[in-house]
């Protein structure tokens, strides 16, 4: 039950509308193989539940993994074309991936470790997104 409620965190972290159940089941399957990959422990992940930022190393990159996974970050790099991208795939428009860069590169850029770029990534969509 505590991974159920995890992956559904995982959902509303990595996307703001989920377009369908199919949009769910994929996420769902890359947060598994990303913990699966990374040896990940559901502990290493439980921040999500309530929003937290990530105490452990595994935690930082777990998200790492599951942004590349869906998209918002290409080879460890979030980039205005990632947004678009990204935004445009999950149905959200490309207004949404140039307002997303907007709010969140200023928090990741001179990060050149793909693991905390994705933990200050998330720290900015919690902070923009989910408490709004």
């Amino acid at each position: 039950m505590k991974l159920l409620t995890i992956l559904v965190a995982v959902i509303a972290v990595v996307s703001t509308v989920l377009a369908d159940e199919a949009t769910e089941a994929e996420y769902r399957r890359m947060s598994r193989r990303c913990m699966s990959k990374l040896g990940t422990r559901v502990k290493d992940v439980e921040f999500l539940i309530d929003h937290q930022m990530p105490t452990t190393r595994a935690g930082k990159c777990y998200l790492a993994c599951l942004y590349e996974a869906c998209g918002l970050l290409k080879d460890g790099e979030f980039t205005e074309e990632t947004c678009r991208e990204w935004t445009e795939k999950g149905g959200m428009g490309r207004e949404m991936g140039d307002d997303l860069y907007q709010s969140c590169h200023r928090a990741v850029e001179d990060t050149f470790d793909r693991c905390d770029l994705a933990t200050k990534l998330y720290r900015c969509l919690r902070d923009t997104y989910l408490k709004n």
